[in-house]
Parts: C-alpha cells; sequence; structure tokens
C-alpha cells in the first residue's frame, strides 16, 4: 500500500463517440505534489473529505502555478501513514532538485502540450 498519483489528459473523440483518457505521468509516495492538489482541491471544492480518488481538473493557469511552485521549491510538507518520507528528502542530483523534480518538470510540458491539443488534464491519486 502507499499513495500512487496519476495525470491523465482526456477529451471527447467524436471518431468513436467516446471520451480517451490517457495517462501521462504516474508518481509513488510524492507526498508533497500530493499535498499541494489536495489543498487545491479543497479550495475549490469546500470540502472536508479525504483527497482520495478524488479527481481533480487542472487548467493552464493551474498548471502554471504549479510550474512557479515547483520551480520555487514551495510545495507544502504532507504527512500521511502511506506517504512514505518526504518528497524532499530524497535528491536527485544536487541540493536543488528533489527526487522527484524531473518528474515534475515533464507532467509541466505535457500537461501544457495536451491542453493546447484540446485535452483536459485530470490528477488523481489512491492510498
Amino acid at each position: 500500500m502507499g499513495l500512487d498519483q496519476y495525470a491523465y489528459k482526456r477529451k471527447y473523440d467524436e471518431t468513436v463517440d467516446d471520451t480517451v483518457t490517457i495517462e501521462i505521468m504516474y508518481w509513488r509516495k510524492h507526498n508533497r505534489l500530493h499535498g499541494y492538489m489536495e489543498k487545491l482541491w479543497r479550495d475549490r471544492t469546500g470540502s472536508s473529505k479525504n483527497f482520495n480518488c478524488k479527481k481533480l481538473e487542472l487548467s493552464l493557469d493551474d498548471i502554471n502555478t504549479l510550474e512557479q511552485v515547483i520551480n520555487n521549491k514551495e510545495l507544502p510538507e504532507t504527512k500521511g501513514f502511506f506517504f512514505g518520507t518526504d518528497s524532499y528528502n530524497c535528491y536527485a542530483d544536487n541540493a536543488l532538485n528533489y527526487y522527484d523534480y524531473y518528474s515534475d518538470i515533464r507532467f509541466i510540458q505535457l500537461a501544457k502540450e495536451a491542453i493546447a491539443d484540446g485535452y483536459t488534464i485530470i490528477y488523481d491519486s489512491l492510498w
């Protein structure tokens, strides 16, 4: 068990008369990113329920703001029984970049491309 996180791109495809959903990113126990997404979800919904298996739609503005937060290393410390150690405790190549930094930046890039192509971006998690 643990925190599994996903980002999807989704849009309606008229040729098959169905919604197409494609996973663009997966994270494992990236608790700080999850905490950021949970706060965004709570701000939008006003809900006090668990942010588990809740889908969060991300706009281009959300992605741009997240990019700034990532680059400024301002993701909030987030703890949970299944969340693992602090995301910022595992560093990649130097102290400026945390372990998930490159996947986060790649997600930003993929999300912006998908939005430009008419997709909606969805964050989802399971713990």
